[in-house]
């Protein structure tokens, strides 16, 4: 069964994302807001190919947008992603870190 895991750095993207929405929205836009982003990103678990590649960033690393975010991951086997980063697409990538 497909699944997917989450980076400690995309766990932080995702408080960052949810602290700013909840900020300038409210706490419902919020919880919204990342509960679609989980939806996408076990949509791409599923079609792990469906992201552009990103080999310039880092070897294997693919990119799928969604709203105005860039879901970075790649495939650590068969079904199996991992989540690196959540990148709004007003930000710099060269303060994009991968680990």
């Amino acid at each position: 069964m497909p699944s997917y895991k989450l980076s400690l750095e995309a766990r932080n993207d995702l408080a960052e994302v949810w602290l700013y929405l909840a900020e300038y929205g409210n706490d419902a836009i919020a919880d919204h807001f990342i509960k679609n982003l989980e939806l996408v990103c076990a949509k791409i678990s599923k079609m792990p190919n469906m992201g552009s590649p990103q080999d310039h960033i880092k070897s294997g690393l693919r990119k799928h947008a969604y709203k105005s975010y860039s879901i970075y991951y790649d495939s650590i086997e068969p079904g199996h992603i991992v989540i690196r980063r959540f990148w709004h697409q007003s930000r710099d990538l060269d303060n994009l870190s991968m680990q």
